[in-house]
């Protein structure tokens, strides 16, 4: 038996102006020196369908979206964020074309590539792109890091401090010498919805010429999810859903949506590439504040409580206002100087007509870490503000403590149509609707420490704390008898007293 003869290999100078082009793209690189089976037939032509007894799920389409995708990279300065369903090649196609074109056609190139989790850069990302070792003669491939003989390189790690991320930087002219200069800088992001606020940040410091966001949806909240609504205007945005997928696995699909139904949260996001409807397990259900947002009750006003909550670090000073029934978000700034945002909330609340007279009646503010601080240098300037500890004890004890009852009892006035949300706009909501509630062992309701949400890629939730916290109603000043105790327990009642009106002494309480 006679072998069957091999096509000769071709060389650049065998090739077309047009064939030579098509290689030194993004898609002829990863399809035709990859071998990558990346899609690319233009338009959609429907050749299936995903369904079960009679009914159509989902048409599946050819089409060239994950060409879109990958040649998006060879734009000027791109910023690119694509969400995927399960399935979709994330990992093993778009990322390892980008990177590995990237590194092939700008000689001294970097890429940064990062992840949520770990196991995500070591246990996928870095196995996906040696899959190409035997393709690229003299390439070094390690388990977090890749080395070019071109003098390109490549890093993978994950990290919540941003500042082991900060000082990444490239070259931003085209034309830099290639024996003097380093590269261009990509940066990849995949299963950026997990990825901690802090992070961006210092991407956002870094001087890059290409990033990549990748991701499989989650809730609706975080970077990710603003690069696809909010910021979407900065970047070029794809949706990859199972539909886009032919070599998805359809039967696993509708299996899923059989057992949960075609509009779960879940079949939404793996199936469908969309994000979810606020966060399963949270507080504050979106479709709540939907739904009050689309039918409020009359306004009635009444009563008025106004609450501030402090800022740390990055975060937001916010101030909420509370007339009645009626609350909104009044402002919601950064300000890291605390001096300085002392005297802003003063002045916010000179200008909702609170006095230093009034203002004990009125004003409530987080008393603990550094709000602390900041109330008592209010205080010192005469605002003496009602001070709540969110790690006290509950008024009812089914609750963990008052910050989880503010919480909770927050979103059961939401829920129920008890209050009328002015002005609500989508950063509010997205951190009202984010915080997960739980119960703990013993059956009190809790809800997610702010560590655990930067975990997951959220903001501090300081919008959300102001208005939930003037939604509650203002304590009063208990009366307290002293005759017949002694005289540390006397001093005891009084420190409470003065630490329940803000930090004001009780003129001559200490007389003597």
């Amino acid at each position: 038996m006679v072998a069957s003869a091999q096509p000769p290999l071709r060389t650049l100078a065998d090739m077309s102006d047009e064939e030579r082009a098509l290689l030194a793209s993004p898609y002829g690189f990863g399809k035709h020196v990859l071998g990558l089976p990346i899609y690319d037939r233009p338009g959609l032509r429907k050749i299936g369908s995903c369904g079960a007894d009679g009914a159509e799920y989902y048409p599946i389409f050819e089409n060239d979206l994950q060409k879109q995708v990958v040649n998006a990279m060879d734009a000027d300065r791109p910023r690119v964020s694509v969400r995927t369903a399960n399935g979709a090649g994330k990992t093993t196609t778009l990322i390892p074309t980008a990177v590995l074109w990237l590194m092939t056609m700008h000689p001294r190139a970097k890429v940064v590539m990062t992840s949520g989790v770990e196991r995500q850069v070591r246990g996928q990302l870095f196995p996906a792109l040696k899959a190409h070792k035997n393709k690229l003669g003299g390439w070094k491939f390690n388990d977090a890091d890749i080395e070019a003989p071109n003098g390109s390189m490549a890093i993978g790690f994950s990290t919540n401090d941003g500042g082991r991320f900060e000082g990444w930087h490239g070259n931003k002219n085209p034309l830099y010498d290639l024996l003097k200069h380093d590269g261009p800088l990509m940066i990849i992001v995949d299963e950026a919805k997990s990825v901690a606020p802090t992070i961006f940040e210092a991407i956002d410091r870094c001087t890059y010429q290409a990033l990549l966001m990748a991701s499989s949806c989650g809730g609706s909240a975080g970077d990710f999810y603003k690069s696809h609504t909010t910021d979407a205007r900065f970047f070029r945005t794809f949706q990859i859903a199972s539909c886009h997928c032919p070599h998805a696995d359809h039967d696993k699909n509708r299996d899923l949506i059989l057992k949960r139904g075609i509009d779960d949260p879940l079949v939404r996001s793996k199936v469908f590439a969309e994000f979810m409807s606020g966060e399963a397990g949270a507080v504050v259900a979106m479709e709540a504040v939907r739904a009050l947002i689309a039918q409020p009750p009359a306004k009635i006003r009444g009563a008025r409580r106004i609450f501030l909550d402090f800022a740390a670090g990055g975060d937001e000073n916010a101030i909420a206002h509370r007339d009645g029934n009626v609350a909104r978000i009044e402002a919601a700034w950064r300000e890291k100087n605390t001096m300085t945002a002392c005297a802003q909330f003063i002045g916010h609340l000179r200008r909702l007509g609170v006095t230093p007279h009034n203002c004990p009646e009125i004003v409530a503010g987080d008393g603990d870490g550094l709000g602390k601080v900041m109330l008592d240098r209010m205080a010192e300037l005469g605002w003496h503000i009602q001070r709540v500890h969110n790690g006290a004890a509950a008024r009812d004890p089914g609750y963990y403590n008052r910050g989880a009852e503010i919480w909770h009892t927050g979103a059961k006035k939401i829920s129920e149509k008890a209050v009328v949300l002015e002005d609500l706009d989508e950063a509010t909501i997205e951190q009202l609707t984010s915080r997960i509630g739980y119960a703990d062992p013993k059956g009190k309701l809790r809800v997610e420490p702010k560590e655990d949400m930067r975990a997951r890629g959220l903001d501090s939730p300081d919008r959300a704390d102001a208005l939930l916290g003037c939604l509650e109603d203002m304590d009063a000043v208990q009366p307290r008898a002293f005759t017949g105790t002694a005289p540390d327990q006397n001093l005891g009642l009084l420190e409470q007293i003065i630490e329940q009106q803000g930090g004001v002494g009780l003129p001559g309480c200490f007389a003597g």
